[in-house]
């Protein structure tokens, strides 16, 4: 079967799907296009969070502290993107500052994932490395990421002096 390029209509009539037309196809783009712009539109309203958590992090890398940022799926190519500009080049040239993504050692994942739970990947990892001062930065589109809210409980409560029993928040924490 060859490959299809993109624009080619790879619909069959024996499959059950329907050829759906360029106007539609169209509409479709249009539309998502527009949902992304009044997303990030939306976002304005967010500066002076986005500020306090650069601060925030910013105070934890002049303290010797670091970043771990972490999420599933797209999120963790957030986060893994995050990190890598604070560990590369973002802007401009500058040294390389500490932050780590969670889900990039695949093998660490999948171990904590076999040996205990998935829900575990991240909080376990920070139970392991975090340090008082650092930040924790969780990512979850749907905000119900089991896996992220307890790897931010166990940030909260390592900051806290608590035991993390369940997520307190959705939030990023300062250990």
């Amino acid at each position: 079967m060859p490959i299809p390029t993109i624009g080619q209509d790879t619909s069959t009539s024996s499959g059950g799907h329907q050829s759906q037309g360029p106007e539609s196809k169209t509409r479709r783009i249009q539309t998502y296009l527009k949902e992304g712009a009044a997303l990030r539109l939306s976002s304005v309203s967010l500066s002076d969070k986005i500020i306090d958590a650069a601060e925030t992090i910013a105070r934890s890398f002049k303290n010797g502290g670091k970043l771990m940022t972490f999420g599933n799926g797209g999120s963790a190519a957030d986060a893994q993107h995050i990190a890598a500009e604070f560990t590369g080049h973002f802007r401009h040239h500058r040294e390389a500052l500490p932050a780590i993504a969670l889900t990039s050692n695949s093998s660490e994942v999948t171990a904590i994932a076999n040996d205990y739970k998935f829900e575990e990947v991240f909080s376990r990892q920070i139970r392991g490395l975090a340090k008082s001062g650092d930040v924790a930065m969780g990512i979850s589109t749907s905000g119900n990421s089991k896996n992220v809210l307890n790897g931010l409980a166990v940030a909260r409560c390592w900051r806290e002096n608590c035991r993390a029993d369940r997520p307190k928040g959705r939030h990023s924490v300062i250990l």
